[in-house]
């Protein structure tokens, strides 16, 4: 499987929740006029520049094995590292808003439109957590399809940069995936162009291999915990 994605524009927009605790507001704040004002003009310029685009594709463990392999033939110690294995169907996924919202950002900030240039990154920055939930639910209905998961299962994804996985292994990953047709490439820092860009492994298995213990060295330094939000959105789910 091999597949580039439509993907639905409603699927990605974000609450307002979403883009304000980006942001640094805390949930259920009162929001002054200029808050809310900021907001409004960022989203409008959000629907005029969204381009939502996704691409997926079946991978081998073994070829996996090949990503996650560095210099001198040893696996990276990492969340996926130690999971993998333990799946039961993995793919390799991309998303990404487009090259006009990115620009559109950066042209923001050149003009030092800060403030409506950081609301706009923050709705982008929630939207492309949206694109990433899409590829979990995209992937989990192909496998549904193939009759090949059962009830218990479900799919996350795990990304470069996160959890162990240094962001340079986007390179080994893009070779496999060829994101180049939907307009993605990297530069010579493994940074996605464009910018609101996520890619990553999808994962399906039992629900309980994403169950992860807070126990590897990287935990100790990590600040957003958002592995915590994640386990206890699928135990709720079960």
């Amino acid at each position: 499987m091999r597949e580039i994605l439509t993907i639905p524009h409603e699927t990605v927009i974000p609450d307002r929740e979403e883009v304000m605790k980006l942001q640094g507001i805390p949930v259920d704040s009162i929001l002054p006029p200029k808050i809310t004002d900021l907001y409004d003009r960022a989203f409008s310029i959000f629907l005029d520049t969204k381009e939502p685009k996704g691409l997926i594709a079946g991978i081998s463990a073994i070829d996996l094995e090949n990503i996650l392999t560095i210099a001198g033939g040893n696996i990276i110690n990492s969340v996926i590292s130690s999971l993998f294995r333990k799946s039961n169907d993995l793919a390799i996924y991309v998303f990404t808003l487009g090259a006009v919202i990115s620009d559109t950002i950066n042209d923001l900030f050149n003009k030092n439109e800060f403030a409506l240039g950081s609301m706009l990154d923050s709705i982008a920055s929630a939207a492309a957590d949206r694109g990433g939930e899409y590829g979990e639910r995209f992937f989990l209905s192909h496998l549904n399809g193939l009759g090949s998961i059962a009830p218990d299962h479900r799919v996350l994804m795990y990304s470069p940069g996160y959890c162990g996985w240094n962001i340079t292994g986007q390179s080994k990953l893009f070779r496999y995936l060829k994101p180049g047709d939907i307009g993605i490439s990297l530069n010579e820092s493994s940074l996605m162009t464009p910018i609101k860009s996520i890619s990553g492994v999808l994962i399906s298995g039992k629900r309980e291999i994403h169950y992860l213990k807070e126990d590897f060295d990287f935990c100790k330094t990590c600040t957003g915990k958002n592995c915590r939000e994640r386990i206890k959105k699928i135990k709720q789910e079960a």
